[in-house]
Protein backbone atom coordinates (compact mmCIF):
# COMPACT_ATOMS: atom_id res chain seq x y z
CA UNK A 1 0.00 0.00 0.00
CA UNK A 2 1.10 3.41 -1.02
CA UNK A 3 0.84 6.12 2.04
CA UNK A 4 0.59 9.87 0.61
CA UNK A 5 3.11 11.92 1.23
CA UNK A 6 3.74 15.66 1.21
CA UNK A 7 5.68 15.09 -1.61
CA UNK A 8 2.71 13.35 -3.62
CA UNK A 9 -0.04 15.59 -2.96
CA UNK A 10 -3.00 14.44 -0.87
CA UNK A 11 -5.21 14.99 -3.83
CA UNK A 12 -3.22 12.82 -6.14
CA UNK A 13 -3.82 9.38 -6.62
CA UNK A 14 -2.60 6.42 -4.38
CA UNK A 15 -2.93 2.42 -4.61
CA UNK A 16 -4.65 0.87 -1.36
CA UNK A 17 -5.79 -2.30 -0.16
CA UNK A 18 -9.18 -1.99 -1.78
CA UNK A 19 -8.81 -0.18 -4.98
CA UNK A 20 -7.42 3.85 -5.41
CA UNK A 21 -8.69 6.71 -4.01
CA UNK A 22 -8.12 10.09 -5.82
CA UNK A 23 -8.98 12.19 -3.35
CA UNK A 24 -8.23 13.16 0.61
CA UNK A 25 -11.56 13.00 1.36
CA UNK A 26 -11.64 8.87 0.35
CA UNK A 27 -8.44 8.39 2.52
CA UNK A 28 -9.83 10.23 5.79
CA UNK A 29 -12.85 7.73 5.30
CA UNK A 30 -10.80 4.66 5.21
CA UNK A 31 -8.88 6.03 8.16
CA UNK A 32 -12.05 7.51 9.59
CA UNK A 33 -13.68 3.80 9.24
CA UNK A 34 -10.59 1.86 10.82
CA UNK A 35 -10.30 4.03 14.12
CA UNK A 36 -14.49 3.38 14.61
CA UNK A 37 -14.18 -0.30 14.01
CA UNK A 38 -11.10 0.21 16.72
CA UNK A 39 -13.14 1.82 19.43
CA UNK A 40 -16.25 -0.55 18.59
CA UNK A 41 -13.78 -3.38 19.58
CA UNK A 42 -12.41 -1.62 22.97
CA UNK A 43 -15.79 -0.75 23.98
CA UNK A 44 -17.38 -4.39 23.12
CA UNK A 45 -14.91 -5.97 25.27
CA UNK A 46 -15.33 -3.48 28.36
CA UNK A 47 -13.77 -1.90 31.06
CA UNK A 48 -10.35 -3.24 32.07
CA UNK A 49 -9.31 -5.01 28.83
CA UNK A 50 -5.61 -4.65 28.37
CA UNK A 51 -4.78 -5.45 24.77
CA UNK A 52 -2.08 -4.14 22.15
CA UNK A 53 -2.13 -3.46 18.39
CA UNK A 54 -2.14 -6.97 17.05
CA UNK A 55 -5.64 -7.27 18.60
CA UNK A 56 -6.89 -4.97 15.45
CA UNK A 57 -5.12 -6.25 12.91
CA UNK A 58 -7.79 -8.02 11.19
CA UNK A 59 -9.75 -4.81 10.81
CA UNK A 60 -6.65 -2.44 8.64
CA UNK A 61 -2.97 -1.70 8.15
CA UNK A 62 -0.78 -1.96 10.99
CA UNK A 63 -0.33 2.15 10.65
CA UNK A 64 -3.57 2.85 10.61
CA UNK A 65 -4.56 0.65 13.75
CA UNK A 66 -1.89 2.23 15.27
CA UNK A 67 -2.82 5.79 14.20
CA UNK A 68 -6.52 5.36 15.59
CA UNK A 69 -4.58 3.85 18.98
CA UNK A 70 -2.72 6.74 18.99
CA UNK A 71 -5.92 9.58 18.49
CA UNK A 72 -7.79 7.36 21.08
CA UNK A 73 -4.70 7.54 23.53
CA UNK A 74 -4.27 11.32 23.08
CA UNK A 75 -8.57 11.86 23.56
CA UNK A 76 -8.41 9.89 26.85
CA UNK A 77 -10.28 6.91 25.97
CA UNK A 78 -6.97 4.30 26.58
CA UNK A 79 -4.11 4.48 28.47
CA UNK A 80 -0.89 3.44 26.96
CA UNK A 81 0.78 0.82 29.31
CA UNK A 82 3.87 0.50 28.22
CA UNK A 83 5.34 0.14 24.45
CA UNK A 84 3.06 -1.67 22.69
CA UNK A 85 0.28 -1.96 25.48
CA UNK A 86 -2.66 -0.23 26.11
CA UNK A 87 -6.08 -0.77 28.40
CA UNK A 88 -8.85 0.72 28.50
CA UNK A 89 -9.40 1.51 32.23
CA UNK A 90 -11.90 0.44 34.79
CA UNK A 91 -13.56 2.96 36.44
CA UNK A 92 -14.00 3.17 40.56
CA UNK A 93 -16.66 5.58 41.89
CA UNK A 94 -14.49 6.32 44.44
CA UNK A 95 -11.13 5.61 43.01
CA UNK A 96 -11.29 6.75 39.41
CA UNK A 97 -9.46 4.88 37.08
CA UNK A 98 -7.68 1.38 38.46
CA UNK A 99 -4.73 -0.28 36.97
CA UNK A 100 -5.62 -3.32 34.78
CA UNK A 101 -5.62 -7.04 36.09
CA UNK A 102 -2.17 -8.68 36.07
CA UNK A 103 -4.42 -11.58 33.75
CA UNK A 104 -5.44 -8.78 31.61
CA UNK A 105 -2.07 -7.46 31.07
CA UNK A 106 -0.30 -11.71 30.63
CA UNK A 107 -3.46 -12.04 27.72
CA UNK A 108 -2.46 -9.08 25.97
CA UNK A 109 1.13 -9.63 26.37
CA UNK A 110 0.82 -13.40 25.22
CA UNK A 111 -1.43 -11.97 22.59
CA UNK A 112 1.10 -9.52 20.91
CA UNK A 113 4.35 -12.30 21.63
CA UNK A 114 2.19 -15.38 20.13
CA UNK A 115 2.84 -17.14 23.65
CA UNK A 116 0.59 -19.63 24.98
CA UNK A 117 -0.29 -19.09 28.66
CA UNK A 118 -0.36 -22.24 31.10
CA UNK A 119 -1.74 -21.90 34.21
CA UNK A 120 0.96 -23.68 37.59
CA UNK A 121 -0.95 -26.74 38.25
CA UNK A 122 0.32 -27.42 41.26
CA UNK A 123 -0.42 -24.00 42.91
CA UNK A 124 -4.21 -23.96 41.40
CA UNK A 125 -4.51 -27.64 42.89
CA UNK A 126 -3.35 -26.38 46.20
CA UNK A 127 -4.98 -22.99 46.13
CA UNK A 128 -2.20 -21.41 46.70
Amino acid sequence: MILPTPEMGFGSCFVGKSGSFSHKKDWYKILQSIENKVIARIYGKGRGWAFSPKHFLDLGPRKSVDMALTRLRQAGTIRHLARGLYDYPAKHPKLGLLSPSPESVARAIAKSDAIRLCPALHLSLTGI
